[in-house]
C-alpha cells in the first residue's frame, strides 16, 4: 500500500492544522489504496492532539532523534516504500494518482524529487521511493548527524528560518543541499517529478503573477514565504480544509488492519538502534 508521509517539527512555523490540510487534500484528490502518516516528535502535547482528533491521526509514527528543523525530513528514509512525501506547504488541487504511480513505478534504489523551478536541481518538497531507503537514513544518522553542529539561519516571523548542518570542514545550508550531495555521490537515479507528472506548479513563478491555476494543475507547492496560509484573501482554488470528525470514512479502510502499527513495525525491522550502518569508506564528509 502506497504511504503518504509528512513531518511536523514542533516549534517552528508548522502545526497540526497543517498536517489536517495536507491530509485533507490527500484524501480529496488520491484515489488509489494508501495510508497518510506523518512524523512528529509532538506526541502527548496539545498539536498531537489535535492531529489524533483527524480520521489520519492513528497514523502518527514518533520521530526518534532531535534533529532540528528541516533535518527532522531525513527520518523519511526510515519508512519503507513505496512512500509520496510532501512538504507542509504544499496544497493539492487536483488528482494525483499520476504522481502515486509515478513512485509506485520507480526502479528499486531511486528517488522521485522535485525540480526546483529556478535552478534545475532536485528539491525535497515532494519525494518518492518505491522500495527502501533506510541506508539514507543510516548514513545521515551514523557518519553526519553524531558530529554535526547545527547553524542557525536567520530568523524570520520570529521563527528560524533554516539550520545548516556542519561536519568538519562541510557545510550543508539544509536536507535538500546535503540530498542533492548524496544522490551524485552515490549515484542514485532521480526521476523529476514534473518531467514524469504534469500539473505540478510553483505558486511564485506559476501561479503568483495571475493568482490563478494553469490549466491541468494538480499540485501548488509554496516554496519559501509566502505560506498557504499567508493569503489574504484566500484564492478559491484554495479550498477550506474540511473540519475535523466530517471526512467519510475512506472506502478501503480496513477495520481489522493496523496499519501504523503495520509501518512502525517495519521501520523497527530496518532501522534498529544498534545498526552501525553500512561501510561508508567513500564517504566524502571529509572532502
Amino acid at each position: 500500500m502506497m504511504t503518504v508521509a509528512c513531518v511536523m517539527r514542533s516549534g517552528g512555523a508548522f502545526v497540526a492544522d497543517h498536517v489536517r490540510y495536507l491530509a485533507d487534500g490527500v484524501r480529496r484528490h488520491l484515489h488509489v489504496p494508501h495510508r497518510f502518516v506523518c512524523l512528529t516528535d509532538a506526541i502527548g502535547r496539545p498539536p498531537a492532539s489535535e492531529v489524533y482528533g483527524h480520521p489520519f491521526g492513528s497514523t502518527i509514527v514518533p520521530l526518534v532523534h532531535d534533529w532540528p528543523g528541516w533535518w527532522a525530513k531525513m527520518e523519511l528514509f526510515r519508512v519503507p516504500g513505496p512512500v509520496l512525501y510532501c512538504d507542509l506547504d504544499t496544497v493539492i488541487v487536483g488528482d494525483i494518482d499520476a504522481l502515486a504511480n509515478a513512485v509506485t513505478a520507480l526502479p528499486s534504489g531511486a528517488l522521485l524529487m522535485l525540480d526546483d523551478f529556478y535552478r534545475h536541481r532536485p528539491a525535497s518538497g515532494i519525494m518518492g521511493w518505491a522500495g527502501g531507503m533506510d541506508w539514507m537514513y543510516e548514513r545521515f544518522r551514523d557518519k553526519y548527524a553524531r558530529t554535526a553542529r547545527w547553524i542557525e539561519g536567520r530568523r524570520v516571523a520570529g521563527y528560524v528560518h533554516g539550520m545548516h548542518m556542519a561536519v568538519h570542514n562541510k557545510r550543508w545550508r539544509g536536507d535538500q543541499d546535503w540530498l542533492r550531495d548524496m544522490v551524485r555521490h552515490c549515484r542514485v537515479p532521480v526521476t523529476i517529478a514534473q518531467h514524469v507528472v504534469p500539473g505540478i506548479v510553483s505558486f511564485k513563478v506559476d501561479v503568483r503573477p495571475t493568482m490563478t491555476l494553469p490549466d491541468g494543475a494538480c499540485v501548488v507547492c509554496f516554496h519559501g514565504e509566502p505560506r498557504p496560509w499567508d493569503l489574504d484573501p484566500r484564492p478559491e482554488w484554495m479550498p477550506l480544509p474540511t473540519p475535523p470528525g466530517t471526512n467519510d470514512p475512506i472506502p478501503w479502510d480496513d477495520a481489522k488492519a493496523d496499519p501504523v502499527g503495520d509501518v512502525r513495525r517495519m521501520m523497527d525491522a530496518v532501522t534498529p538502534p544498534e545498526y552501525g550502518g553500512r561501510d561508508e569508506s567513500t564517504d566524502r564528509q571529509t572532502q
